[in-house]
């Protein structure tokens, strides 16, 4: 989507009573002119739905819906609809694998093949050709979730053959790669966790957060 206008995009937070948006130059803007803006744009760029929420100091303090849920029913967007937050995803998953370092449990600078010896046997999918380049040996957690590993972003769909493989020197470049938190999660859930991503998120992040509305898998309250 488009740059927003400044007025909408430098908006820093809004006040308890939902009524007044504060700019970062202190100046105001009434909440009801901030949806218009949103409107607009979002128009503009034809977003079919979209939802819009303002957090200060912890607190959600300003929410807006635009468009449509659901395009087919002609239902509308709401401020508590469910909302796929596809590789959003990424950055949650990664908050996660930060507190197993801080546990001392992940070490970011251990390469993979640490920690699973015996090979990539029953990941989702090939991973022979990566597994037989020297250069495996050299991937980290951490370039993993940087997006430096070499890998590219889905296999199956961006190599010829559907394989997995190392593209370049890991490290070395950035690649933006959602194949890379895919091999950390199998790796972790293998070596370490020895459970789902969904119960270890659930416990150790979603609940504790008070994040009762969201799941890595599909729910049917959803």
């Amino acid at each position: 989507m488009r740059a927003a206008p400044a007025a909408f995009a430098i908006l820093l937070a809004v006040s308890a009573s939902a009524q007044t948006l504060y700019r970062l130059d202190g100046t105001t803007l009434p909440a009801n002119q901030a949806g218009t803006i949103a409107d607009a744009e979002l128009a503009r760029d034809h977003v079919t739905g979209a939802q819009i929420a303002f957090l200060h100091n912890g607190r959600t303090t300003w929410k807006y819906a635009y468009g449509l849920r659901d395009v087919e029913h002609h239902l509308p967007m709401t401020t508590d609809t469910y909302i796929w937050a596809a590789s959003v995803t990424k950055a949650v998953f990664a908050t996660w694998v930060m507190t197993l370092v801080e546990q001392h449990r992940l070490d970011l600078d251990k390469p993979i093949a640490d920690y699973m010896p015996g090979g990539l046997t029953g990941y989702y999918h090939d991973t022979s050709l990566l597994t037989a380049d020297p250069r495996y040996r050299r991937i980290t957690p951490r370039m993993l979730l940087s997006h430096t590993s070499s890998l590219c972003n889905y296999a199956p769909a961006d190599m010829p053959d559907g394989k997995l493989r190392v593209q370049y020197d890991p490290g070395t470049r950035y690649a933006y790669s959602g194949e890379g938190l895919t091999l950390l999660q199998y790796v972790i859930e293998q070596a370490i966790t020895h459970e789902p991503i969904e119960i270890s998120m659930q416990r150790d992040l979603f609940t504790p957060l008070g994040m009762n509305t969201t799941s890595l898998t599909w729910n049917n309250r959803f």
